[in-house]
């Protein structure tokens, strides 16, 4: 009979399913001899062990997850792996670049940054410095062509003291911390490119 479970989330925005669906699965394959097969939604390479244990008892394993984030452990482990953007005939959305074709000199960069910072700040518990870096930066192609340049960049930015640098304990890899960056709310410069953003959403 299926059945809803809660799950609590971490201090830092992601859940607690993994291990709770890997117990759930555990138990049943020792508590339920009649069950001979499992579809897991999910495409990580944490449920290796757990499929590991389905098999040595000799359940089948299929997994329904995104081809493109799926890990290579699950094609070669699982009974088949069913991609979901193929099974939902989904197409992958374009950037959007309409906003990126304005930023042409150095003020309309920094008020670039401080309108992304302002929105992920909002989205995200933190923001991740290699992640500003590596997903919102780098594909602009304005801040640098290489992720030297754009780490350079955002040193400059720091320096002009609109955000700053802190560290936070690795929510994937406890004992280490990762770099993270915010605004710094109270400077004139964050409340100028905010008010601008503002001005030109206004019809």
């Amino acid at each position: 009979m299926p059945r809803a479970v809660n799950v609590l989330s971490k201090r830092r925005g992601a859940d607690r399913s993994d291990p709770t669906m890997m117990f759930a699965i555990d138990d049943q394959t020792r508590e339920q001899p009649e069950i001979t097969a499992f579809l897991l939604g999910a495409g990580d390479a944490d449920y290796k062990e757990i499929i590991l244990r389905c098999r040595e008892c000799g359940k089948r394993i299929y997994a329904v997850c995104f081809g493109r984030s799926a890990s290579r452990e699950l094609f070669t482990m699982t009974e088949r792996v069913y991609p979901l953007e193929v099974c939902l005939n989904l197409t992958e959305r374009l950037p959007i670049t309409l906003q990126i074709t304005s930023i042409i000199d150095d003020q309309s960069r920094t008020h670039y940054l401080i309108q992304r910072m302002d929105s992920l700040e909002k989205a995200l518990p933190e923001v991740v410095r290699n992640y500003l870096v590596n997903k919102i930066l780098i594909p602009i192609k304005q801040f640098g062509e290489t992720i030297s340049e754009v780490n350079q960049f955002l040193d400059q930015e720091l320096q002009k003291g609109y955000i700053e640098e802190f560290v936070v304990e690795n929510p994937k890899i406890p004992g280490k911390q990762v770099k993270c960056v915010r605004l710094k709310r109270d400077e004139p410069m964050v409340a100028e490119a905010l008010s601008a953003q503002i001005e030109e959403a206004e019809p």
